[in-house]
Formats: structure tokens, sequence, C-alpha cells
């Protein structure tokens, strides 16, 4: 399967499950580079990258993060059987679920305590 694959999936009409899986898979890819970029940014850019407990704080984050991204095809094939336009819904699940996730980020930077997984 190809980049090209997975692109043209992410904004098909087709609304099979490999279709559907096909292009959250290839936002998970977005999702994650968005994720790694911001939280290395900051965690840079305020010095807190050399703390190990920053690094133990940052890797089950990571993990929670992926198992949430995987709720986002599934919450897509509901409001899609409640009539809502699957590409628009997509778009909306992905966006909201990358804000909560980057301000999450936030919390894992800015707290010595992060989310409270320690």
């Amino acid at each position: 399967m190809g980049i090209s694959v997975v692109g043209s999936a992410l904004f098909t009409r087709d609304d099979s499950a490999k279709a559907v899986f096909i292009a959250w898979e290839g936002l998970r890819i977005a999702y994650n580079t968005v994720l790694i970029v911001l939280t290395f940014a900051l965690a840079l850019a305020f010095e807190v990258a050399i703390d190990a407990s920053f690094w133990q704080r940052v890797l089950p984050g990571a993990l929670f993060a992926n198992v949430c991204f995987c709720v986002g095809s599934s919450a897509e094939g509901y409001l899609a059987l409640m009539g809502a336009d699957r590409r628009l819904a997509r778009g909306f699940i992905f966006l909201s679920g990358l804000s909560l996730t980057s301000l999450m980020a936030l919390v894992v930077v800015f707290t010595p305590e992060g989310l409270g997984w320690d």
C-alpha cells in the first residue's frame, strides 16, 4: 500500500470499512507528526527535554494518544449512520482530537506531574 493509496483514501466517498481504515491510518501519520514536533519544540524551548521524568510522562502519553486516535473511525461511522457527511465528520473528529491531544501535550510539558500518570 503506497502513499498515493492513503492520500486518495483520505477524501474518498467510499464508505467501505477498508477505505475508512486506510483514511484514518493516513491521518495517523499527520497526527503523530504534529504531536511529535509540538512536544519536542516545547521541550527544547523550555529545557525540560533533559529531565528523565519528562520522558517518563511523554511515553505513556503518546501511547494513550494513539489509543484515543482509534476512536476516530468509530465516531465517524456513528456520525455517518446518523446522516452526517462522512468527510466532514472525519475532518471535524480529526481536528477536535488533535486539538485536545495538543492541549494534553502542553500539560505534559509545562507541569511537573504531567497528567498524573507517574
